[in-house]
Protein backbone atom coordinates (compact mmCIF):
# COMPACT_ATOMS: atom_id res chain seq x y z
CA UNK A 1 0.00 0.00 0.00
CA UNK A 2 1.47 3.52 -0.97
CA UNK A 3 2.23 6.26 1.68
CA UNK A 4 0.85 8.42 -0.15
CA UNK A 5 -2.70 7.11 1.35
CA UNK A 6 -2.01 6.08 4.14
CA UNK A 7 0.29 8.78 6.06
CA UNK A 8 0.76 11.57 8.77
CA UNK A 9 -0.64 14.81 7.42
CA UNK A 10 -0.12 18.32 8.75
CA UNK A 11 -3.32 20.58 9.50
CA UNK A 12 -4.59 22.16 6.92
CA UNK A 13 -7.28 25.40 6.17
CA UNK A 14 -10.03 25.77 3.99
CA UNK A 15 -10.42 28.56 1.72
CA UNK A 16 -14.34 30.19 0.66
CA UNK A 17 -16.23 28.16 0.79
CA UNK A 18 -20.27 27.83 0.30
CA UNK A 19 -22.96 25.95 1.95
CA UNK A 20 -26.17 25.25 -0.21
CA UNK A 21 -28.50 21.96 -0.76
CA UNK A 22 -28.05 20.55 -4.00
CA UNK A 23 -31.63 20.03 -5.79
CA UNK A 24 -33.21 17.18 -6.95
CA UNK A 25 -35.22 17.10 -9.87
CA UNK A 26 -38.29 17.48 -8.05
CA UNK A 27 -36.25 19.75 -5.45
CA UNK A 28 -35.46 23.69 -4.56
CA UNK A 29 -32.61 25.12 -3.75
CA UNK A 30 -31.98 26.13 -0.49
CA UNK A 31 -30.95 29.11 1.67
CA UNK A 32 -27.10 29.87 0.96
CA UNK A 33 -24.04 29.97 3.84
CA UNK A 34 -20.71 31.77 3.03
CA UNK A 35 -17.85 31.53 4.84
CA UNK A 36 -14.72 33.93 4.46
CA UNK A 37 -11.46 33.11 4.14
CA UNK A 38 -11.29 30.69 6.96
CA UNK A 39 -11.31 27.30 8.17
CA UNK A 40 -14.11 24.89 7.36
CA UNK A 41 -14.89 25.13 11.37
CA UNK A 42 -15.64 28.74 10.73
CA UNK A 43 -18.67 27.70 8.96
CA UNK A 44 -22.16 27.49 10.66
CA UNK A 45 -24.17 23.80 9.91
CA UNK A 46 -27.32 24.58 7.41
CA UNK A 47 -30.05 22.14 9.13
CA UNK A 48 -32.56 20.71 6.68
CA UNK A 49 -35.72 18.24 7.13
CA UNK A 50 -35.73 16.89 3.68
CA UNK A 51 -33.99 14.32 1.76
CA UNK A 52 -32.31 16.45 -0.87
CA UNK A 53 -28.56 15.75 -1.24
CA UNK A 54 -26.53 18.10 0.84
CA UNK A 55 -23.15 19.48 -0.63
CA UNK A 56 -20.75 21.51 0.60
CA UNK A 57 -17.83 22.83 -1.74
CA UNK A 58 -15.01 24.30 -1.18
CA UNK A 59 -13.00 26.52 -3.24
CA UNK A 60 -12.09 23.75 -6.05
CA UNK A 61 -8.96 25.25 -7.20
CA UNK A 62 -7.22 24.99 -3.82
CA UNK A 63 -9.43 23.73 -1.40
CA UNK A 64 -11.12 20.75 -0.05
CA UNK A 65 -13.87 19.51 -2.38
CA UNK A 66 -16.75 17.46 -0.22
CA UNK A 67 -19.93 15.57 -1.05
CA UNK A 68 -22.84 13.77 1.11
CA UNK A 69 -24.78 11.52 -0.83
CA UNK A 70 -27.58 9.62 0.26
CA UNK A 71 -29.05 5.99 0.02
CA UNK A 72 -32.70 5.58 0.77
CA UNK A 73 -33.56 2.14 0.79
CA UNK A 74 -30.74 1.79 3.99
CA UNK A 75 -31.01 5.68 5.02
CA UNK A 76 -27.61 5.51 4.43
CA UNK A 77 -24.90 8.86 3.94
CA UNK A 78 -21.98 8.16 1.72
CA UNK A 79 -18.96 10.84 1.86
CA UNK A 80 -16.98 12.26 -0.48
CA UNK A 81 -14.08 14.04 0.17
CA UNK A 82 -10.67 15.30 -2.58
CA UNK A 83 -8.25 17.30 -2.33
CA UNK A 84 -9.26 20.26 -5.32
CA UNK A 85 -5.33 20.81 -6.01
CA UNK A 86 -4.12 17.09 -6.06
CA UNK A 87 -7.63 15.49 -7.28
CA UNK A 88 -6.92 12.51 -4.76
CA UNK A 89 -9.93 11.67 -3.08
CA UNK A 90 -11.74 9.64 -0.57
CA UNK A 91 -14.88 7.87 0.00
CA UNK A 92 -16.35 6.92 3.35
CA UNK A 93 -19.54 4.20 3.69
CA UNK A 94 -20.26 3.26 -0.12
CA UNK A 95 -23.62 1.30 -0.55
CA UNK A 96 -23.22 -1.92 -2.70
CA UNK A 97 -26.84 -0.10 -5.09
CA UNK A 98 -24.79 3.30 -5.48
CA UNK A 99 -21.61 2.29 -6.72
CA UNK A 100 -22.28 3.09 -9.97
CA UNK A 101 -23.57 6.46 -8.72
CA UNK A 102 -20.39 7.06 -6.61
CA UNK A 103 -17.87 6.22 -9.41
CA UNK A 104 -19.62 8.09 -11.88
CA UNK A 105 -19.43 11.11 -9.78
CA UNK A 106 -15.69 10.71 -8.98
CA UNK A 107 -15.30 10.42 -13.31
CA UNK A 108 -17.66 13.70 -13.77
CA UNK A 109 -14.99 15.51 -11.06
CA UNK A 110 -11.79 14.40 -12.57
CA UNK A 111 -11.05 12.76 -9.04
CA UNK A 112 -8.93 9.78 -7.94
CA UNK A 113 -10.01 7.40 -5.73
CA UNK A 114 -7.19 6.12 -4.05
CA UNK A 115 -9.23 4.58 -0.71
CA UNK A 116 -12.45 3.44 -0.05
CA UNK A 117 -13.35 3.36 3.73
CA UNK A 118 -15.95 2.16 5.89
CA UNK A 119 -16.56 3.56 9.81
CA UNK A 120 -17.50 -0.46 10.48
CA UNK A 121 -19.41 -3.71 9.56
CA UNK A 122 -22.51 -2.40 8.52
CA UNK A 123 -25.57 -4.50 9.60
CA UNK A 124 -27.93 -2.91 7.44
CA UNK A 125 -26.39 -2.69 3.79
CA UNK A 126 -23.98 -4.17 1.56
CA UNK A 127 -21.00 -2.50 1.40
CA UNK A 128 -19.72 -1.33 -1.84
CA UNK A 129 -16.27 -1.13 -1.42
CA UNK A 130 -15.41 -4.42 -3.12
CA UNK A 131 -17.13 -3.43 -6.76
CA UNK A 132 -15.80 0.15 -6.27
CA UNK A 133 -12.50 -1.43 -6.45
CA UNK A 134 -13.36 -2.98 -9.39
CA UNK A 135 -15.17 -0.09 -11.04
CA UNK A 136 -12.17 2.33 -10.12
CA UNK A 137 -8.79 0.49 -10.13
CA UNK A 138 -6.32 2.05 -8.04
CA UNK A 139 -8.98 2.17 -5.09
CA UNK A 140 -7.85 0.38 -2.16
CA UNK A 141 -10.08 -0.60 0.87
CA UNK A 142 -9.53 0.29 4.64
CA UNK A 143 -11.61 -0.59 7.83
CA UNK A 144 -10.67 -1.11 11.53
CA UNK A 145 -8.37 -4.02 12.40
CA UNK A 146 -10.77 -4.58 15.08
CA UNK A 147 -13.43 -5.02 13.00
CA UNK A 148 -12.62 -8.86 11.64
CA UNK A 149 -13.25 -7.70 8.59
CA UNK A 150 -10.26 -8.37 5.15
CA UNK A 151 -9.66 -5.25 3.34
CA UNK A 152 -6.41 -3.40 1.97
CA UNK A 153 -5.76 -1.54 4.56
CA UNK A 154 -6.39 -2.25 8.42
CA UNK A 155 -6.94 0.75 10.34
CA UNK A 156 -6.21 1.36 14.33
CA UNK A 157 -6.15 4.24 16.46
CA UNK A 158 -4.52 7.36 15.53
CA UNK A 159 -3.54 6.36 11.94
CA UNK A 160 -4.24 8.95 9.00
CA UNK A 161 -6.13 8.19 5.78
CA UNK A 162 -4.49 10.67 3.64
CA UNK A 163 -5.83 12.23 0.45
CA UNK A 164 -3.59 15.11 -0.73
CA UNK A 165 -2.95 17.66 1.82
CA UNK A 166 -5.89 16.41 4.08
CA UNK A 167 -6.01 13.49 6.18
CA UNK A 168 -8.36 11.86 8.17
CA UNK A 169 -7.53 10.71 12.06
CA UNK A 170 -9.22 7.17 12.62
CA UNK A 171 -10.41 7.22 16.14
CA UNK A 172 -11.41 4.29 17.80
CA UNK A 173 -15.25 4.48 18.68
CA UNK A 174 -16.23 1.16 19.58
CA UNK A 175 -19.65 0.60 21.31
CA UNK A 176 -22.18 -0.09 18.21
CA UNK A 177 -19.65 -2.87 17.12
CA UNK A 178 -15.99 -3.62 18.43
CA UNK A 179 -15.21 -2.01 14.95
CA UNK A 180 -16.40 1.09 14.60
CA UNK A 181 -14.23 4.10 14.02
CA UNK A 182 -14.87 7.93 13.64
CA UNK A 183 -12.55 9.96 10.86
CA UNK A 184 -11.67 13.03 12.21
CA UNK A 185 -10.53 15.75 9.02
CA UNK A 186 -7.10 17.17 9.91
CA UNK A 187 -8.32 20.75 11.13
CA UNK A 188 -11.15 18.86 13.25
CA UNK A 189 -14.04 21.07 11.32
CA UNK A 190 -15.42 17.52 10.49
CA UNK A 191 -16.19 14.28 12.44
CA UNK A 192 -17.36 11.10 10.42
CA UNK A 193 -19.02 9.35 13.10
CA UNK A 194 -20.72 5.99 11.26
CA UNK A 195 -23.06 4.64 13.39
CA UNK A 196 -21.09 5.56 17.22
CA UNK A 197 -22.84 8.73 17.23
CA UNK A 198 -25.66 9.72 15.00
CA UNK A 199 -27.98 13.26 15.04
CA UNK A 200 -29.48 13.15 18.44
CA UNK A 201 -28.90 9.61 18.84
CA UNK A 202 -26.70 6.39 18.31
CA UNK A 203 -25.98 3.46 17.05
CA UNK A 204 -27.40 0.47 18.85
CA UNK A 205 -26.04 -1.78 21.08
CA UNK A 206 -27.75 -5.38 20.89
CA UNK A 207 -26.37 -6.88 18.40
CA UNK A 208 -22.71 -7.63 16.67
CA UNK A 209 -20.36 -7.56 19.80
CA UNK A 210 -22.52 -3.44 21.24
CA UNK A 211 -21.66 -2.61 24.42
CA UNK A 212 -23.90 0.33 25.43
CA UNK A 213 -21.10 1.43 28.66
CA UNK A 214 -18.38 1.41 25.43
CA UNK A 215 -19.87 2.94 23.24
CA UNK A 216 -21.11 5.75 26.06
CA UNK A 217 -16.94 5.74 26.78
CA UNK A 218 -16.25 6.21 22.94
CA UNK A 219 -18.51 8.82 22.08
CA UNK A 220 -17.31 11.37 25.31
CA UNK A 221 -13.19 10.49 24.93
CA UNK A 222 -13.69 10.12 21.21
CA UNK A 223 -16.06 12.74 20.18
CA UNK A 224 -17.20 14.81 22.20
CA UNK A 225 -13.74 15.91 23.40
CA UNK A 226 -13.66 17.88 19.95
CA UNK A 227 -14.18 21.37 19.02
CA UNK A 228 -18.03 22.35 19.94
CA UNK A 229 -18.05 23.65 16.37
CA UNK A 230 -16.81 20.31 14.77
CA UNK A 231 -19.65 19.44 12.12
CA UNK A 232 -20.48 15.94 12.97
CA UNK A 233 -21.65 13.53 9.82
CA UNK A 234 -23.08 10.54 10.64
CA UNK A 235 -23.36 7.55 8.94
CA UNK A 236 -27.16 7.10 9.01
CA UNK A 237 -30.25 9.48 9.61
CA UNK A 238 -34.14 8.76 9.45
CA UNK A 239 -35.61 12.13 10.40
CA UNK A 240 -34.38 14.45 8.08
CA UNK A 241 -31.48 15.82 9.45
CA UNK A 242 -28.27 15.83 7.43
CA UNK A 243 -25.45 17.51 9.82
CA UNK A 244 -25.17 18.27 13.25
CA UNK A 245 -22.49 19.62 15.63
CA UNK A 246 -20.37 18.27 18.85
CA UNK A 247 -21.33 21.45 20.58
CA UNK A 248 -24.74 20.50 19.94
CA UNK A 249 -24.71 16.90 20.32
CA UNK A 250 -23.06 17.80 23.96
CA UNK A 251 -25.72 19.67 24.75
CA UNK A 252 -29.20 18.17 23.37
CA UNK A 253 -28.16 14.63 22.46
CA UNK A 254 -30.96 12.64 24.63
CA UNK A 255 -29.38 9.35 24.93
CA UNK A 256 -25.83 10.95 25.74
CA UNK A 257 -26.43 13.94 28.12
CA UNK A 258 -27.47 11.23 30.62
CA UNK A 259 -25.33 9.36 33.04
CA UNK A 260 -23.72 6.28 32.11
CA UNK A 261 -26.16 4.14 34.31
CA UNK A 262 -28.84 5.49 32.53
CA UNK A 263 -27.42 5.34 29.18
CA UNK A 264 -27.01 1.90 29.95
CA UNK A 265 -30.35 1.40 31.14
CA UNK A 266 -32.43 3.29 27.93
CA UNK A 267 -30.15 1.57 25.78
CA UNK A 268 -30.87 -2.13 27.25
CA UNK A 269 -34.13 -1.45 26.65
CA UNK A 270 -34.67 0.23 23.06
CA UNK A 271 -36.54 -3.33 21.92
CA UNK A 272 -36.00 -2.49 18.13
CA UNK A 273 -36.54 -4.70 15.71
CA UNK A 274 -33.81 -5.89 13.20
CA UNK A 275 -32.83 -3.41 10.70
CA UNK A 276 -35.01 -3.74 7.65
CA UNK A 277 -32.24 -5.23 5.24
CA UNK A 278 -31.08 -7.41 7.37
CA UNK A 279 -34.22 -9.58 6.54
CA UNK A 280 -33.39 -9.63 2.63
CA UNK A 281 -29.98 -10.19 2.93
CA UNK A 282 -29.45 -12.86 5.57
CA UNK A 283 -32.76 -15.19 5.75
CA UNK A 284 -33.91 -18.34 7.98
CA UNK A 285 -32.39 -21.54 6.96
CA UNK A 286 -35.42 -23.95 5.33
CA UNK A 287 -34.52 -27.09 3.93
CA UNK A 288 -32.89 -26.31 0.14
CA UNK A 289 -30.67 -28.81 -2.51
CA UNK A 290 -26.88 -27.96 -2.97
CA UNK A 291 -24.11 -26.39 -5.44
CA UNK A 292 -23.91 -28.89 -7.92
CA UNK A 293 -20.06 -27.92 -9.09
CA UNK A 294 -16.92 -28.09 -8.05
CA UNK A 295 -15.25 -25.23 -10.18
CA UNK A 296 -15.87 -22.49 -8.20
CA UNK A 297 -14.08 -19.43 -10.58
CA UNK A 298 -15.89 -20.99 -13.63
CA UNK A 299 -19.21 -20.80 -12.56
CA UNK A 300 -18.87 -17.42 -10.96
CA UNK A 301 -20.66 -14.59 -13.22
CA UNK A 302 -19.22 -11.45 -14.53
CA UNK A 303 -21.76 -9.75 -12.42
CA UNK A 304 -21.63 -11.52 -8.87
CA UNK A 305 -24.42 -11.37 -7.07
CA UNK A 306 -23.56 -10.43 -3.14
CA UNK A 307 -24.09 -12.67 -0.34
CA UNK A 308 -24.46 -12.44 3.15
CA UNK A 309 -23.71 -14.75 5.77
CA UNK A 310 -25.39 -13.58 9.19
CA UNK A 311 -23.41 -14.88 12.40
CA UNK A 312 -22.61 -12.72 15.51
CA UNK A 313 -21.66 -10.38 12.29
CA UNK A 314 -22.26 -10.05 8.43
CA UNK A 315 -19.83 -11.44 6.00
CA UNK A 316 -20.08 -10.39 2.34
CA UNK A 317 -19.00 -12.92 -0.40
CA UNK A 318 -20.02 -12.20 -4.10
CA UNK A 319 -21.40 -15.53 -6.25
CA UNK A 320 -23.81 -16.54 -8.27
CA UNK A 321 -25.59 -19.82 -8.12
CA UNK A 322 -26.23 -21.34 -11.11
CA UNK A 323 -27.02 -25.27 -10.48
CA UNK A 324 -28.65 -27.51 -7.84
CA UNK A 325 -28.45 -30.84 -7.64
CA UNK A 326 -29.35 -33.18 -4.33
CA UNK A 327 -26.64 -33.87 -2.44
CA UNK A 328 -23.39 -32.60 -4.31
CA UNK A 329 -20.77 -30.77 -2.51
CA UNK A 330 -18.64 -27.75 -3.34
CA UNK A 331 -15.14 -27.71 -2.29
CA UNK A 332 -12.75 -24.74 -2.82
CA UNK A 333 -10.10 -22.38 -1.26
CA UNK A 334 -10.78 -18.78 -1.64
CA UNK A 335 -7.28 -17.96 -3.05
CA UNK A 336 -6.88 -14.20 -2.17
CA UNK A 337 -8.28 -14.64 1.57
CA UNK A 338 -6.65 -17.58 2.63
CA UNK A 339 -10.15 -19.02 3.56
CA UNK A 340 -12.45 -21.39 2.65
CA UNK A 341 -13.49 -25.21 2.40
CA UNK A 342 -17.26 -25.80 2.10
CA UNK A 343 -19.56 -28.45 3.23
CA UNK A 344 -23.71 -27.49 3.74
CA UNK A 345 -25.24 -24.47 5.31
CA UNK A 346 -28.66 -22.75 3.22
CA UNK A 347 -28.06 -19.59 2.21
CA UNK A 348 -30.23 -16.50 0.69
CA UNK A 349 -28.85 -15.42 -2.49
CA UNK A 350 -30.85 -12.25 -2.87
CA UNK A 351 -31.91 -10.89 -6.35
CA UNK A 352 -31.93 -14.05 -7.71
CA UNK A 353 -34.53 -15.38 -5.22
CA UNK A 354 -32.75 -18.72 -4.75
CA UNK A 355 -31.80 -21.27 -1.69
CA UNK A 356 -28.38 -22.38 -2.32
CA UNK A 357 -25.88 -24.24 -0.24
CA UNK A 358 -22.11 -23.86 0.97
CA UNK A 359 -20.20 -25.20 3.84
CA UNK A 360 -16.97 -22.72 5.54
CA UNK A 361 -15.07 -23.70 8.42
CA UNK A 362 -17.24 -20.97 10.65
CA UNK A 363 -14.62 -20.35 13.14
CA UNK A 364 -12.88 -18.04 10.48
CA UNK A 365 -15.37 -16.17 8.42
CA UNK A 366 -14.19 -12.82 7.10
CA UNK A 367 -15.45 -10.07 5.36
CA UNK A 368 -14.16 -9.10 2.43
CA UNK A 369 -14.66 -5.26 1.71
Amino acid sequence: MSSAVLRTSKSALGFASLVRLAGQPNGIQAGLTRCLFGSLSSCQPLHRRSRRHYSLRMDQRTGLLFRQLFESQSSTYTYLLADAQTREAVLIDPVLETVERDARLVEDLGLNLTIAVNTHCHADHITGTGLLKKRLPGCHSAISKDSGATADIHLKEGDRVTFGRYSLEARATPGHTDGCMTFVLNDQSMAFTGDALLIRGCGRTDFQQGCASALYESVHKKIFTLPGECLVYPAHDYTGQSVSTVDEERRLNPRLTKSLEEFVKIMNNLNLPKPKQIGKNASPWPRCKSLSHTSWPDRCSENPVPIIFSRSWALRLEFRITDHNEGDKLEYEWQSGALVSFAASNFWVPRLNSWGAISMKLNVLPMFV
